[in-house]
């Protein structure tokens, strides 16, 4: 797994973009280097482009993603948009799911403009 993360300064968004097979550690590395950079610039919008990831963690791991997302330090107050790859839809909307029962922000999109527009309609 592959990622670079940006600050979008215009947007005050956090942009993390993500290549290759998902996984668990690396996916923990990557979020915690992406709340310490939003924490830097004081903002708590994300847009995570997932489009070019590959399936990698199991239906397990992704019901434990919120509490790796709270153990970094994520909380209600961030907004997460996050595109995805079209093939892996079922995983990522399981994700949603289980963010929504953990009081987590995340919003599946499917188009950048959409999910920047979410992310900058709240202060």
């Amino acid at each position: 797994m592959k990622w670079t993360i940006d600050y979008l300064e215009e947007e005050g968004i956090v942009l993390v973009k993500t290549s290759g097979r998902t996984e668990w550690d690396k996916q923990k590395q990557m979020c915690q280097e992406a709340f310490v950079l939003a924490q830097k610039h004081n903002t708590h919008k994300f847009l995570a482009d997932h489009t070019d990831l590959k399936e990698g963690l199991s239906v397990f791991q992704i019901n434990n993603m919120p509490r790796m997302f709270r153990e970094i330090g994520v909380g209600s107050e961030d907004r997460i948009a996050i595109l995805y790859n079209p093939s892996l839809e079922n995983k990522f909307k399981l994700f949603q799911n289980v963010s929504k029962f953990a009081l987590l922000n995340f919003r599946l999109f499917d188009n950048e403009e959409e999910a920047i527009a979410w992310l900058k309609s709240s202060s």
